[in-house]
C-alpha cells in the first residue's frame, strides 16, 4: 500500500504545530507504504494517526484546514471511508480537550503550575515505549518512554512504583507529577503501568558487553583441546577435565582474563555473575596447586563448550 507524497503541513511549516503535523504526516506515510494489506491493520493504523493530529490540534493548536486536507488524504490511500476517519478524530478531539480542561482545573490551586496525574502522562502523552530486552542474563531491560512531543525518559524498575517514576518524569523531563492516579483510574498503579506498558511496548533486542565476553571466553576455550592432566592445564593454559568428576570443565583464570582485558565496562566477578545466571558456572572459582604453583581454575558446565580431549600418546 502507497501513500502519495503530497504534504499540505508544509505549507505552513513557519511554526511549530505545522512541523508537527509535518513530523506526523511523514511517520503515518513510512508505516502505511509498509502495513499489510489487512482491513484490521489498516483500521487500527488509521485511528492511531487520527488520535495523533487531534493530540496536534488540542495540545499545539495545530491547523484544522490542514488537517481536514491530511485526512482525506490519508483516507484516499488507506482505502478508509473519510467520513468515518473524521469522526474519530472528532472523538479523540472531544475526549482531549475534556481531559486537558480537567488537567487545568486540577493546577488551579497550584500557583499555575502543571502538575498531572501519573496515569493521564502516560494515556495523553506517551506515544510508544520501547523496551530493549537484554541478552545479558544478569541485566534489567530498559524502558524508553517516547511522547508525543518528541521527548524521552527511560527507566529499567522506577516506573513499577509510583514514588520513583514521579521522580524520574521531573528529573529527566522537568514535569510534576502528582502522588495519585485519577479518579479514572481504578487499578492499582503496578498493574496499571504494566498494562500500558504491554499495549504501547516495541520490543527490541539489545546485546551487552557481558554476552559478548562468555561468547569470546566460549571462543577461546574451543580453540584448543583439554587436557586431563592438571599440570598440562596449568603449564600451557588449557581446559582441564577431571576424569574424577562428571560433567565439569576447569579453565585456568588466565584465559578469563585474556578475554576481560577487551572489555573496559566489565570485570571477572561481572563475567562470574553472568555465568552463575546462564546456570554454566558450577561453583566458586578453585585454587589448587599444579606444576609447582597455585593455579586458579573456574568450573564451568562441561557443555559450555564443544571441547574435545586432548589424544594421548600411549607410548610415552
Amino acid at each position: 500500500m502507497s501513500l502519495t507524497h503530497d504534504n499540505p503541513a508544509e505549507e505552513q511549516s513557519d511554526n511549530d504545530s505545522s512541523s508537527d503535523i509535518h513530523n506526523v504526516w511523514v511517520e503515518f506515510k513510512d508505516r502505511l507504504d509498509n502495513v499489510e494489506d489487512n482491513p484490521a491493520t489498516t483500521g487500527k493504523l488509521a485511528s492511531e494517526f487520527a488520535r495523533n493530529l487531534a493530540t496536534a490540534h488540542v495540545y499545539d493548536g495545530a491547523d484544522s484546514v490542514v488537517i481536514d486536507s491530511l485526512l482525506g488524504q490519508f483516507a484516499r490511500n488507506a482505502n478508509v471511508q473519510k467520513g468515518k476517519l473524521e469522526e474519530t478524530y472528532e472523538t479523540y478531539v472531544e475526549t482531549l480537550e475534556a481531559e486537558a480542561e480537567a488537567d487545568k482545573e486540577e493546577n488551579a490551586d497550584n500557583d499555575g503550575i502543571v502538575v498531572i496525574s501519573p496515569d493521564k502522562l502516560l494515556t495523553n502523552h506517551v506515544a510508544k515505549v520501547i523496551k530493549y530486552c537484554p541478552t545479558d542474563a544478569s541485566a534489567d531491560a530498559r524502558y524508553l518512554w517516547v511522547f508525543e512531543d518528541g521527548e524521552t525518559m527511560e527507566t529499567k524498575r522506577q516506573h513499577l512504583a509510583l514514588n520513583s517514576f514521579s521522580d524520574e518524569a521531573h528529573d529527566q523531563l522537568g514535569r510534576i507529577v502528582s502522588d495519585n492516579t485519577s479518579d479514572d483510574c481504578d487499578l492499582p498503579w503496578r498493574t496499571f503501568v504494566k498494562l500500558f506498558i504491554e499495549r504501547h511496548k516495541e520490543e527490541r533486542e539489545e546485546k551487552g558487553d557481558r554476552s559478548y565476553a562468555v561468547e569470546d571466553l566460549r571462543a577461546v576455550i574451543e580453540q584448543r583441546p583439554a587436557t586431563t592432566e592438571k599440570d598440562d592445564a596449568a603449564m600451557s593454559s588449557l581446559p582441564w577435565v577431571n576424569e574424577d568428576e562428571d560433567g565439569v570443565l576447569y579453565v585456568p583464570s588466565d584465559i578469563v582474563q585474556r578475554v576481560l582485558i577487551d572489555y573496559d565496562t566489565i570485570n571477572a566477578r561481572d563475567l562470574q555473575v553472568e555465568l552463575d545466571e546462564r546456570g554454566v558456572k558450577l561453583g566458586n572459582v578453585k585454587q589448587t596447586s599444579a606444576a609447582g604453583t597455585l593455579v586458579r581454575f573456574w568450573p564451568l558446565t562441561r557443555n559450555f563448550a564443544d571441547v574435545s580431549l586432548e589424544e594421548c600418546d600411549d607410548d610415552e
